[in-house]
């Protein structure tokens, strides 16, 4: 509903605005009218898009509860991946080792080294030097050097910081 007409139907409570139901059957009152009616659309919305086509198929019906499971199941594995990356100490040769290798998994070309480095000596922001020397700080270091990179870019080289970090904490992938 439009605020013109939510303006046009704000009486006083318990008068009826018959010129706006808008054929739903309801007879609006007051500014509760204006409230109930965007709603209900929402919620129609809502359900409409719990169901939509996939290519190849006639016609499938995501489960919205089996997509909500899910994203809880992906926020453990990322609270669990975060815990082992701060609960893992790293020294200066290791932290060095690992930006080779991650020049050698193509996470940041070899002109990032300094970034990073510098990144892991001085964290830009005080919260990335909390937890020490870890695999966190370090990651961070790495994160923050993305943000002079191509962003198109930036998916795939997250993916392989993950695979290079996971392997440090020894995680399952």
């Amino acid at each position: 509903m439009s605020p013109a007409v939510s303006a046009a139907c704000a009486g006083a409570p318990g008068q009826v605005c018959q010129e706006h139901q808008g054929g739903s059957g309801r007879v609006g009152y007051g500014r509760l009218a204006a409230i109930e009616r965007p709603l209900d659309d929402l919620t129609a919305a809502a359900a409409r898009a719990a169901q939509f086509s996939l290519p190849g198929k006639n016609v499938a019906t995501v489960d919205v509860t089996v997509a909500v499971g899910r994203l809880t199941e992906l926020r453990t594995q990322r609270d669990e991946r975060i815990s082992a990356y701060k609960g893992r100490a790293v020294t200066d040769r290791t932290t060095h080792d690992l930006v080779v290798r991650a020049v050698d998994s193509r996470v940041i070309p070899v002109t990032q080294c300094s970034v990073v480095l510098q990144e892991w000596w001085e964290p830009s922001h005080p919260e990335f030097g909390e937890n020490g020397r870890s695999i966190w700080a370090l990651f961070n270091a790495f994160t923050e050097s993305f943000k002079s990179l191509s962003l198109a870019m930036l998916p795939r080289r997250s993916q392989a910081l993950h695979g290079l970090m996971d392997g440090v904490c020894q995680m399952d992938p």
